[in-house]
């Protein structure tokens, strides 16, 4: 047995409209978490952002110059 709230939300909709949801400035995606540099700008979130192995980087930059 589901709570009387969401059996009502589940029926009816929700109370005030669909939620809001926060989307990523930078891609546009729904996300729950925006990533921001040193001054505080967003800079992204976890789906257009992708961690890279910073030694790879390098070695990638130094036999590709």
């Amino acid at each position: 047995m589901e709570h009387p709230v969401i059996t009502r939300t589940m029926a009816e909709g929700y109370p005030h409209g669909e939620p809001n949801y926060p989307h990523c400035p930078v891609c546009e995606a729904e996300t729950d978490t925006f990533y921001k540099d040193q001054y505080g700008d967003i800079v992204g979130c976890e789906e257009c952002l992708h961690r890279v192995d910073a030694w790879q980087v390098m070695e990638d930059d130094f036999y590709n110059d």
